[in-house]
């Protein structure tokens, strides 16, 4: 998909493949089914570890296989280099796996022949039986185990597809790249039904069952996430009625917060990625004119079942909606929680001010009481009492001063005590007043 192509990208995945030693190996194995003479019906096979023979030479209908991730690795670097040959694997197709492209869509025509091919992401949320968690799952390269964030998850969904149509010859091949779980189970419940031969009239047949596939890991993903955020707002909202500083802080943790925020901004990366895949399938399935084969052989017949795969690609393009506009719904809801939790934070450390507030009022009572005593002290001197020796011992008598001192003090002292009462409850009126017009004027 390039005029100016420097390299064939198979001997850069060749390289990468000797030079990658990050990613654990994995086995090679296929799984083929194909209509063949000895099974007319079609019929699965399973290849291990390389590929078989026959896939050299062209099918005779219907051929689906599913591969595993097409990583380039040491261990597995002569299988998918002879797979890609055997198949007729497009180098775009190739340099997007080695540039690690996650959304793509692409096609290429000649005549009577076309291929189309894309690549899918996905972030995987699972989570655990005992509780609305999310399972977590350590990156494969590069990690700390010791390191277990809150609601953390590094687990992927990748995968490729590469959909080749001979319509002249009426053959078709789906080669399906690291295709597991619902994808993997749409395409073996499509190949026990008899409508599987619509697939040699239209190709587009097998990606609508490849989308349904994809819809359902999509969808199920975001349900998980609705699950684990909504166990967490809970705690949140729990944590907003309680009154103690402890459970505010043991309940609101932004790392979780943080973490289903980031799982959501890849849920909606994949589920836009979906309706961008969507659309583009669906411009070229209308693009796609008629081969002379076709044309010749129940034409009716074909045109119903292309404006069937049309139906239900779009039927599939208003599922991917709905799961954007829950995924945004869902996105919302988190924002206002990180709101909440920092709401409750700052109350918190409010609390913890108001509680030092409270000792210092509680001070300077203290010192409004003695205060009086103080000044009258002062002012007298310090002639409160009167000291004498006599006989070698020490006498302390109160002057009549000391007398004075109460009569004076403990008046005066009620005196201030009185003027701070009032003044307090003067302010704290005038502050119920000022809170009540508000409340009039802003209807709240």
């Amino acid at each position: 998909m390039s005029w100016a192509m420097d390299r064939d990208p198979t001997w850069e995945f060749a390289a990468q493949a000797d030079s990658n030693h990050f990613i654990p190996p994995q086995p090679f194995s296929l799984d083929v089914w194909e209509i063949t003479a000895a099974n007319p019906d079609g019929a699965w096979e399973h290849q291990k570890p390389g590929i078989p023979t026959y896939l050299e030479a062209p099918p005779t209908g219907l051929r689906i296989i599913l591969a595993p991730l097409d990583l380039p690795q040491k261990a597995t670097k002569a299988a998918f280099l002879a797979l890609f040959k055997a198949i007729g694997i497009p180098q775009a197709f190739i340099r997007e796996r080695l540039q690690s492209v996650s959304h793509s869509f692409g096609s290429v025509s000649n005549q009577d022949k076309h291929c189309v091919w894309f690549h899918f992401l996905c972030k995987h949320i699972e989570i655990a039986e005992d509780a609305p968690t999310v399972v977590h799952r350590g990156p494969l390269r590069g990690s700390d185990e010791t390191l277990v964030a809150h609601q953390a998850d590094y687990t992927w969904r990748r995968s490729g597809f590469f959909l080749f149509a001979d319509g002249d010859k009426r053959t078709v091949t789906l080669c399906c790249f690291g295709a597991e779980g619902k994808v993997e189970e749409r395409l073996r419940q499509f190949l026990k039904r008899p409508g599987r031969r619509q697939a040699l009239d239209e190709p587009y047949v097998l990606l609508d069952v490849v989308l349904d596939g994809l819809y359902s890991e999509v969808d199920n993903n975001v349900w998980n996430m609705n699950a684990v955020f909504g166990a967490l707002e809970r705690r949140l909202l729990v944590a907003s009625t309680s009154r103690g500083q402890a459970s505010t802080s043991k309940e609101v943790t932004f790392a979780e917060l943080h973490n289903v925020a980031k799982h959501m901004i890849h849920l909606r990366e994949a589920v836009e990625s979906c309706l961008h895949l969507t659309d583009s399938i669906i411009r070229r399935a209308e693009e796609s004119p008629q081969t002379q084969s076709q044309l010749g052989k129940q034409p009716e017949r074909i045109s119903q079942t292309r404006q069937e795969v049309r139906d239900l690609l779009l039927y599939r393009q208003s599922l991917f909606r709905s799961t954007k506009l829950r995924l945004e719904s869902l996105n919302q809801r988190v924002a206002n929680s990180i709101g909440l939790s920092f709401n409750l934070l700052t109350v918190a450390d409010s609390s913890i001010l108001i509680q030092h507030s409270s000792v210092m009022k509680i001070m300077a009572a203290i010192t409004t009481i003695f205060l009086p005593t103080t000044a009258v002290a002062a002012i007298m001197g310090s002639q409160l009492f009167a000291t004498s020796f006599d006989d070698e011992n020490w006498t302390v008598r109160p002057t009549p001063l000391f007398g004075v001192l109460w009569a004076v003090a403990v008046p005066l002292t009620i005196v201030v005590l009185i003027f701070a009462a009032l003044w307090h409850w003067r302010t704290h009126r005038t502050d119920e007043k000022e809170k009540g017009l508000a409340r009039r004027i802003t209807g709240l």
